[in-house]
């Protein structure tokens, strides 16, 4: 197997032994190629959508840093051209932070909704008072759904992921759920958690009535929308190979020379980010309740 390390243009550099280079790239993610003339999904623009493709950005600056020496590269991988060739991105010395999610607010409607999960009537129609055992198990489900209306996405590599914290309204309210999600692939992530309500009570009904027994859960649903920053730093490889060989490494150099302004990135003092913008709709039960209603029996 022949192995060549090329560092962005400047030359050739033969200094990571094969073993070491494929060690490298255990974590590698497969890409397909894309011909130049078909329509690139590198920023994504509908619906009043902005969505940078990680993957495809890294792949078209891959691409034409081959084409510019298209020669000496085709040289080096025994005469196969960009298309011939399979690619392999390696992003283990990319390294990315995330900030702490921000959102627009962070408070519950003050009114939460009610729900009854179960009811049970008794009835006495003795001149004495009653008394029975009221036990009962429900479930019911917490959801929480997390939209990205601007963002990256890495629909290969799930090392690269965004990370979402759900606000302390949500996250601490006993439903469980966790403080951090990972959205891996696509611009939605659905989270769905079960809940166990259970009550255990005598209930006294007195002579001549009917009481009728209900477990009402209370619940609070959340919705704001939420922006965080994503800081990426170090360097991306990309390892061409054909029929099990390995001809090339690229070392793509400069990430702000591949995570530009065009593509949606921006900079501050802290370096190359990109700002996520979604909403976040969550649904929960908050605590638990027996409400009793008591009613004449007719004579």
């Amino acid at each position: 197997m022949s192995l060549t390390t090329l560092k962005n243009i400047t030359g050739f550099n033969n200094n990571d032994n094969q073993d070491s280079i494929l060690n490298k790239l255990i974590s590698s993610s497969m890409i397909n190629d894309t011909s130049s003339d078909k329509t690139s999904n590198v920023e994504k623009k509908a619906s009043g959508m902005s969505i940078a493709y990680i993957d495809e950005i890294v792949e078209e600056y891959a691409r034409n840093l081959f084409k510019s020496r298209d020669k000496d590269y085709k040289n080096v991988c025994k005469g196969n051209s960009w298309s011939d060739l399979t690619k392999l991105i390696d992003y283990k010395k990319l390294r990315i932070r995330h900030c702490d999610t921000k959102y627009q607010n962070d408070v519950v409607p003050k009114a939460p909704k009610s729900a009854v999960l179960f009811s049970s009537q008794f009835v006495n129609d003795t001149s004495n008072d009653q008394e029975y055992l009221l036990r009962t198990e429900r479930k019911t489900t917490s959801t929480c759904e997390i939209q990205i209306s601007e963002g990256y996405v890495s629909e290969r590599n799930g090392e690269i992921s965004l990370e979402i914290q759900l606000p302390g309204v949500v996250s601490e309210a006993g439903a469980g759920f966790r403080h951090e999600y990972s959205i891996d692939k696509g611009l939605t992530k659905s989270i769905q958690e079960e809940m166990t309500w259970s009550i255990e009570s005598n209930v006294k009904v007195q002579g001549m009535t009917k009481t009728t027994a209900e477990l009402v859960v209370n619940e609070n649903q959340f919705m704001s929308k939420f922006e965080v920053k994503t800081y990426f730093s170090g360097k991306i490889f990309v390892q061409l190979q054909k029929d099990g060989h390995t001809y090339l490494r690229l070392d793509l150099g400069d990430l702000s020379q591949i995570f530009t302004p065009e593509k949606g990135f921006r900079r501050d003092e802290q370096g190359i980010y990109y700002l996520t913008k979604g909403e976040c709709k969550a649904r929960f039960g908050i605590d638990q309740r027996i409400a009793l209603h008591q009613y004449p029996l007719k004579k």
